[in-house]
This record gives structure tokens, C-alpha cells and sequence, in this order.
């Protein structure tokens, strides 16, 4: 729930979803970067499946109908699809070419892996759950925030209170995405003197070791 996401797509079903000039407080409760919201009964790109029907393949191709039922499992989804919406589809295997109409196959939409969706009143809400640099980044950067601003209530500093933060991450990668944000997270924890490495001594009127997302965080903290 703490990581960000890129886009939340809204597509409705019938009649058109509008946010009412609340898009800024949908972002920011479902942490997302971007609302779309889809003309009614629109749909975000779909993965497409696609199977054979037996029953109206056999009696048209016969003896060859398993041929055709091989040539469908080799075809591109998308490319079937796009023809028989023309009428009738064309698909060349293994040097010949068989025509099917839109009886002889089931073509199924499927959101995509990185696109989970949820059904609600009006139509389907889809997600887009790939992670970017960017957005790692962002994730780990408030995590960390998270940890300091806890270990400050700990302390009972006022908001006011400049600390000085050491913070020790123990995996290169994570620690190079927390450095894009090093600015950021000085910022946020108030911090004059904000350090963030690898193999840091730490020193500090608290000291605490945390678990980000796997990752051993080690976190030093003082009043300046």
C-alpha cells in the first residue's frame, strides 16, 4: 500500500465516471502518479487468448482440421483478431494458408500481468503495478522517512528539531536508488547533516536496525 504506482486506470462500463475535480485526492489516497479515466465501454490495451472450436473447425477442413487447429495456436492473437473484425481471417502455416471465420476460434481478453484489475459499481479499475527506477526509488526513499520520523517520536523531538541522520544500507542497488532522493530525504526528516552509504559507522543518541522490503537498514540518529 506504501509503494507508489505509476497509473490507475478507470474504465467504465456504460456511462461515463466523472472525478469531479478530485483526481489530485484519488491520487494521493491510492499513492499513484497518474488517473486515467476511459470513455464508457473502453478498455486498456488487452493481452488476447485464443482457442480453437473444434466443432465448426472438423466440418469445414475435415482431414485437415488439425492442421488448422496448429496454425490458430501458432498465430498472433492480436493479428486474428484484427482480420476477423474485417470478416474473415487468413493464417499461413508451415507453407499453406487456411481462411477461418469468427465462429472457429474463442478469443478471450486478458489483462496484462502488470495490469491486475478490480470490478466496481460503474465498470473495472486497472492498476499498473511495473516498477521504474523512479518509482523504486520513491518507495525505498519513504520507507526510509518512515523509519527516521519513528525513531524521532522516540526521541519526543518537536517538528521543529534539526537532526543529524546516518543511514546504512547494506545492498548497492537499493542504496543507489535511495540516493536519487538523498535531497528529499534530508528534507523530510528534517535532517542538517544527513549521510547515506554503504559500511557507515554508525553513531547517534539512537541507533536501530530496520528490514526494508528484505534489506537490512541500519539508521543512526541525533539532535544537532
Amino acid at each position: 500500500m506504501r509503494w507508489p504506482v505509476s497509473e490507475i486506470v478507470i474504465a467504465p462500463a456504460k456511462e461515463v465516471v466523472d472525478l469531479d475535480g478530485l483526481e489530485n485526492v484519488l491520487k494521493g489516497q491510492t499513492n499513484s502518479k497518474k488517473i486515467t479515466v476511459l470513455a464508457a465501454g473502453e478498455k486498456p490495451r488487452m493481452d488476447l487468448e485464443i482457442a480453437p472450436v473444434h466443432k465448426k473447425i472438423g466440418p469445414v477442413y475435415k482431414g485437415a482440421a488439425k492442421m488448422v487447429v496448429e496454425a490458430i495456436a501458432a498465430a498472433d492473437p492480436a493479428d486474428v483478431k484484427r482480420q476477423l473484425d474485417g470478416g474473415e481471417a487468413t493464417l499461413s502455416y508451415k507453407g499453406m494458408e487456411y481462411k477461418i471465420t469468427s465462429e472457429m476460434v474463442q478469443i478471450k481478453e486478458l489483462p496484462p500481468q502488470n495490469l491486475p484489475a478490480a470490478e466496481f459499481s460503474k465498470g473495472f479499475v486497472y492498476v499498473d503495478i511495473v516498477l521504474t527506477p523512479e518509482l523504486e526509488a520513491e518507495g525505498y526513499a519513504r520507507e526510509i522517512i518512515r523509519r527516521i520520523q519513528d525513531m524521532r517520536k522516540e526521541l519526543d523531538l518537536r517538528v521543529e528539531d534539526q537532526i543529524r541522520a546516518m543511514v546504512d544500507i547494506e545492498s548497492k542497488p537499493i542504496l543507489d536508488l535511495a540516493l536519487q532522493k538523498k535531497e528529499h530525504i534530508a528534507s523530510e526528516v528534517r535532517a542538517a547533516d544527513f549521510q547515506l552509504g554503504l559500511g557507515l559507522e554508525l553513531r547517534g543518541k539512537l541507533v536501530k536496525d530496520w528490514d526494508i522490503e528484505g534489506v537490512c537498514v541500519r539508521i543512526g540518529i541525533d539532535i544537532k
